[in-house]
């Protein structure tokens, strides 16, 4: 089987990590940064489709800061509240990029 070149991180995995990071300090200096035009945010992408009588979504919302460059991904069926379906798809998904090569991490 391949090597999947993405690293998949449980929300136990993306808490564990974040203990020894100061959360608020980190927000602070990439606001501080926006503010200062020093990260690159170009418009979200959105797209919307239906299929089986459901409208269904997905936002892309790239961007560099600190020179890391990323992408939050987010699908969503806003039906799936109503329908009582496990949204899990609806999760944020983040990929980070190696800027200088633009790999992925």
């Amino acid at each position: 089987m391949p090597h999947d070149p993405l690293l998949y991180l449980s929300a136990c995995d993306v808490a564990g990590a974040l203990e020894s990071v100061d959360v608020v300090a980190a927000v602070t200096a990439a606001l501080t940064a926006h503010g200062n035009r020093e990260t690159i945010l170009p418009a979200e992408a959105y797209l919307r489709w239906e299929h089986a009588g459901e409208t269904l979504r997905s936002l892309s919302m790239p961007g560099l800061v600190d020179g890391c460059a990323g992408v939050k991904i987010i699908n969503a069926n806003p039906e799936a509240v109503r329908l009582s379906v496990c949204q899990g798809s609806r999760s944020p998904k983040w990929i980070l990029n190696e800027s200088s090569a633009a790999l992925q991490l």
